[in-house]
């Protein structure tokens, strides 16, 4: 589907239909998976990653200034249990790196009046799939059975109460709401890391924009024949 819209000059429609959302989606995971076919736990742990490369795949085909940022999270496991996932306050103060963040998380924003809503954000988050690593890890059981595979839609759908078993965490105290925050520090140190890897980056998405044109052939000759 071709954007018709002139003032959008992106490659395919926005807002983005559900099929190349798909797409996009599973070819983004799998070159990040292939990527770390030697890595135990495959690209679990990339978060930054997706959302740099994400993004960036999201501007080309779409023209519309999708970013990569960075933050924290709570995440659900099921049967009201839930991770905290953020940066300590000494890690805020002292990381020079990303990687010297122990937790945080990273996914794709659009906030944009030419392409949304005046105050909308669409929101992007491509490894949701990893979650259950995460809570096993931290020793969380793990009980959803219809979790999604990743997350793309209004950024409202996320502005949940916080859990009353969290409310006095010391980075939640503030907060009555919203299980995703983006946070200064991290998005800097994120658009460092960006910055440092520029090539990498750049091939990475390439990788990735032409095996999305080979797989969108593929799916939408047989959408139409069908």
């Amino acid at each position: 589907m071709l954007s018709t819209a002139p003032q959008h000059s992106g490659v395919i429609a926005f807002p983005v239909p559900q099929i190349w959302r798909d797409i996009i989606y599973s070819v983004i995971f799998d070159v990040m998976e292939d990527n770390y076919a030697n890595v135990k736990r495959g690209a679990f742990g990339k978060c930054a990653e997706f959302a740099i490369v994400g993004a960036r795949v999201l501007k080309i085909l779409t023209s519309a200034p999708y970013k990569a940022v960075g933050g924290g999270q709570i995440m659900d496991c099921g049967n009201e249990e839930y991770v905290l996932i953020t940066p300590t306050r000494n890690e805020r103060r002292n990381a020079k790196n990303l990687a010297d963040m122990k937790f945080y998380h990273c996914w794709v924003q659009l906030a944009s009046d030419e392409y949304l809503p005046t105050g909308q954000v669409e929101f992007v988050d491509f490894t949701m799939l990893y979650d259950r690593i995460t809570a096993g890890l931290l020793d969380k059981p793990y009980t959803l059975t219809n979790s999604a595979a990743y997350f793309w839609g209004d950024a409202k759908e996320l502005d949940l109460p916080i859990p009353t078993s969290l409310s006095m965490h010391p980075s939640l105290k503030e907060r009555q709401s919203g299980w995703y925050w983006t946070d200064s520090i991290c998005c800097k140190l994120l658009s460092k890391y960006e910055h440092e890897n520029a090539a990498y980056f750049s091939a990475l998405t390439s990788k990735i924009l032409y095996r999305i044109a080979d797989e969108a052939e593929k799916k939408l000759v047989l959408t139409a024949t069908t």
